[in-house]
């Protein structure tokens, strides 16, 4: 049953662009039963879901990319994609090189600034540098300001008021709400601002920072922060998380309806699910903890690193 067509799939020259996690998905159930080639500028898939944490944690960073060359061998090329010639079937690296291909798949997913994702296609040592400086500057700080109170803004300043306690945290957000989304509870925005609120974390609502342009992204120096409303904020470190999306592509179709799992340090989070709405205890369960490393390691056929040192 099916041996021809399987006889036949073994000698098509299938090519993924983009090894996020759609493309590493797909690659895990074509590799061994085709000409498989994925094309990705990296050198390791970055675990973006833990990506904050790594601002806090040291040594995480290194556990957050995941090589694809022990995975897939001689069917991973590393190569940044520069164009496609549909009529002769082929695409174009940046080196000069092309790829033949029966059939092309683009997963090549969607990007965000650092901390919550890396651009580019630097070698991985370079990644982990940046992360490694950014808990530095996270140690060093004594008032951190999150800009933007969406999934993102909240789970960073929920990771560092967890791993840092007696740091000042202050998240600005230009909505009087917290966390985008027309499905998300009240019970749900609620249960995020109170286990906030017990971390130290202030907020400020339904104000707009109007001076973004002035502040530091790298964190090099201090600043002010100013609003449309007048309010005037110090900041030895301002962390800008606007327009950043929660990455749940690891778990959103896990289950039926809308899901949302937001962490607030590894001891906490909301979780919503359709209609439903539970607090840290699952949140913590489900991803707070473990963050989806060891699954996604496992995923990659590589035993998850206790350390690298």
């Amino acid at each position: 049953m099916g041996g021809s067509s399987s006889v036949e799939l073994q000698t098509k020259r299938v090519v993924i662009i983009g090894g996020g996690y759609g493309g590493v998905a797909v690659a895990n159930k074509l590799i061994g039963k085709c000409q498989l080639t994925l094309i990705d500028p990296k050198e390791a898939l970055h675990h973006c879901i833990a990506a904050l944490r790594a601002c806090t944690e040291d040594g995480l960073s290194e556990k957050t990319f995941i090589p694809y060359e022990p995975t897939f061998g001689e069917s991973f090329k590393r190569g940044t994609v520069v164009s496609i010639d549909v009529k002769s079937k082929k695409v174009l690296l940046s080196g000069g090189e092309s790829i033949f291909y029966d059939y092309l798949i683009i997963a090549t997913g969607s990007q965000g600034p650092f901390p919550g994702n890396v651009e580019g296609g630097e070698d991985t040592d370079v990644y982990v540098s940046q992360y490694t400086a950014m808990f530095q500057k996270v140690k060093s700080a004594n008032e951190i300001v999150v800009i933007g109170g969406g999934a993102v803004g909240l789970e960073m300043a929920g990771e560092i008021a967890t791993d840092f306690p007696d740091k000042s945290v202050t998240v600005v957000h230009s909505r009087d709400y917290l966390v985008e989304g027309d499905e998300l509870r009240p019970k749900f925005r609620e249960g995020v601002r109170k286990q906030l609120a017990a971390k130290g974390v202030k907020l400020v609502l339904g104000e707009k920072v109007t001076n973004l342009d002035d502040i530091p992204r790298d964190g090099s120096s201090k600043c002010t922060l100013k609003t449309n409303k007048g309010t005037e904020i110090q900041a030895d470190l301002a962390i800008v998380c606007i327009g950043q999306p929660c990455n749940s592509s690891a778990y959103a179709t896990s289950l039926a309806g809308p899901m949302i799992v937001l962490p607030i340090g590894r001891d906490g989070g909301m979780f919503q699910a359709g209609p439903v709405v539970l607090g840290s205890f699952f949140a913590r369960k489900i991803k707070s903890e473990h963050l989806f490393l060891p699954k996604f390691w496992g995923e990659m056929k590589q035993k998850f690193p206790k350390s690298f040192h």
